[in-house]
């Protein structure tokens, strides 16, 4: 696929789930939830996207079309013919970018913690980012300030990424997949812990509205990485939705 060599895990039998984790995750922080989900009768597949994991970065700077493309380029080297989707994160806006090119290939859609919608920035975010901008004019500044400020922003993936994945990552982020959440046909299950900072709850209310038809699960007292934070109750939320 691209000429990339890619790394995935797979456990279980049954129907396919298809996993696509977040950014800076990899297969290996999916383990929990593949086992547990295997354990309910699902074949769940869940490859290291490229530039994370054990798969390489892409040669070039990669939009989500081509993340997209990569998954389908992926599900057909195993004759994935079509399979339930579950992204997080960055992986949440592959999925809906993958709904809308080939909507056919998905049963049904599991969006966790997605990303996807232009986000507003708060006083802090507003100041600390200007604080950056202005860094940029003294090359001192900016080697002083920018990884403090971007950790205090909450930005770890960006500090940690190599240039290539920064050029992507901010790729990613520029494009506002709001228009896109009312052509998703599937049922789509919503999960979100309602302690998220990186996604706020308030976010997961316009995909719920925006999606037709799609349902809401709050997990209490979860933030954004519920495939680590609470992998058996990630599990069964998606269990129970798939089955139904």
């Amino acid at each position: 696929m691209g000429g990339l060599s890619v790394f995935y895990q797979t456990a279980g039998s049954g129907p396919v789930v298809l996993i696509l984790h977040g950014w800076g995750g990899s297969s290996a922080s999916w383990s929990k939830v593949q086992e547990a989900l295997a354990s309910e009768g699902f074949k769940t597949v869940c490859p290291d996207l490229p530039g994370f994991g054990r798969t390489k970065a892409p040669g070039k700077t990669w939009s989500l079309d081509d993340y997209a493309m990569f998954v389908l380029e992926f599900a057909d080297s195993l004759s994935l013919d079509d399979f339930f989707l579950v992204g997080h994160s960055f992986g949440g806006r592959i999925s809906i970018k993958l709904s809308s090119i080939k909507p056919e290939r998905i049963k049904k859609m599991i969006l966790c913690g997605s990303a996807g919608l232009k986000m507003e920035k708060d006083l802090k975010t507003r100041i600390v980012s200007n604080c950056v901008s202005f860094a940029k004019y003294s090359p001192f500044l900016k080697k002083l300030l920018k990884r403090p400020l971007y950790h205090f922003l909450g930005s770890r993936d960006y500090v940690r990424a190599d240039e290539q994945m920064k050029k992507i990552m901010a790729f990613a982020i520029s494009e506002d997949l709001k228009p896109l959440l009312p052509l998703i046909s599937q049922e789509t299950l919503l999960v979100w812990g309602d302690k998220d900072k990186l996604v706020p709850l308030k976010y997961a209310n316009v995909f719920k509205e925006k999606i037709k038809n799609s349902q809401l699960e709050v997990v209490k007292g979860a933030g954004h990485a519920l495939n680590l934070e609470r992998p058996l109750v990630l599990a069964d939320k998606i269990s129970s939705f798939l089955k139904k």
